[in-house]
This record gives structure tokens, C-alpha cells and sequence, in this order.
């Protein structure tokens, strides 16, 4: 991970430095993986339970459908856990940095990507607290910054695909430091 200073002109100041939440981060990252995972075994427990209802009475049937089973469905528990794994080193290697001209994200493991936005070319922000930040005690939210570069072109239709600064402790403060940053910058104060 780059030093913040190595990334901050000698004329700027830093106004925040932050990294995100681990557990809100965990959760926001794997959730949707692990409904799907859940969806797809029940949905299967259901197929095999109608096409022969008495499929669980029998424990040799039970006993038949294991070898097969087995393996499809450690092959999903191993990806799910793998996803996991891989959404927890993510989180060591994300860093948030609010200058008073330029919203800098750092993330990456083997390749780092570092995120520079400065407050001349954002176009919209907002804050938002969702489930997960609610359920692991409110103190976290995500701030979403929009961009020109922001928005893609899918199917011939604009859609907005915001920058995240996701799961960062006190979200409100954090975004009134952001919004002084942009309006020193824009003022030009």
C-alpha cells in the first residue's frame, strides 16, 4: 500500500484519513454471494423433495443422492468460504484519503489501483447506511461520489456507476469533511 504522503501534492492538505469497517465491509461484499448460495440449496432440497416426498423418510435414498451431492455442494461452500477469505485481505488493503482538493481510494493485493478524484470533476455525492452498517451497530456508512468517467453505457441505456467509499466509521462526518474539501476547492478559499 502507497504512503498517503507520497500520493498528496506538497500544496495540499490532508483532511481525512481513513480505512473502512471490517464487519459492515464483510457483509456488504459476501451477502449477495451468500444468498445465492442458500437460494440454490434450498431450491434444490425443495426439486428433491417434491419429485418423491418421502425421499427424506428413506434414509438409503438419502444415502444414494450423497455422492453426487456432496461434491456439488462442498464445491459452493468451498467458493463461498474462498470468497470470504479473498473480501477479508481486500479489506487490509483499502484506504480512504480526503485532501482539500482530490478524494483519493487505494485498493488492491497483487496490483494496486489507486482512485484519484478531484473535487473539480465530481458531479454528485451522496451518504448512504445500509442494512449490514444498521446491523453492526450504525456507526458505519458509504460515501458515493459521481463522476463523468462514472457513468457507462450498458445495453445503449447511461448507467451510473458511482466511486465507494464503503463501510467508513462516522459517514456524516466524514461527508462534511468532504463537502469543505470540495467547497474550498471550488471557491477557490
Amino acid at each position: 500500500m502507497l504512503q498517503t504522503n507520497e500520493l498528496i501534492n506538497t500544496d495540499e492538505k490532508n483532511l481525512w484519513t481513513g480505512s473502512p469497517k471490517f464487519w459492515p465491509f464483510l457483509f456488504n461484499k459476501t451477502f449477495s454471494l451468500f444468498v445465492f448460495v442458500l437460494g440454490w440449496i434450498i431450491a434444490f432440497i425443495l426439486i428433491v423433495y417434491f419429485q418423491d416426498k418421502t425421499v427424506f423418510a428413506k434414509p438409503e435414498l438419502i444415502k444414494s443422492i450423497l455422492p453426487w451431492l456432496a461434491p456439488s455442494f462442498g464445491f459452493i461452500i468451498i467458493f463461498l468460504i474462498l470468497n470470504i477469505i479473498y473480501t477479508a485481505i481486500v479489506f487490509f488493503f483499502t484506504k480512504y484519503t480526503i485532501t482539500d482538493k482530490k478524494v483519493i481510494i487505494q485498493k488492491g493485493i497483487i496490483s494496486k489501483k489507486v482512485i484519484m478524484l478531484d473535487f473539480d470533476k465530481i458531479t454528485n455525492s451522496e451518504v448512504q447506511v445500509g442494512l449490514f452498517d444498521r446491523l453492526c451497530g450504525g456507526t458505519t456508512g458509504s460515501i458515493l461520489i459521481s463522476t463523468p468517467t462514472s457513468i457507462v453505457y450498458v445495453n445503449r441505456r447511461m448507467r451510473n456507476n458511482p466511486y465507494w467509499l464503503v463501510s467508513i466509521p462516522k459517514p456524516f462526518e466524514v461527508y462534511k469533511v468532504f463537502r469543505e474539501g470540495a467547497n474550498n476547492k471550488t471557491t477557490g478559499v
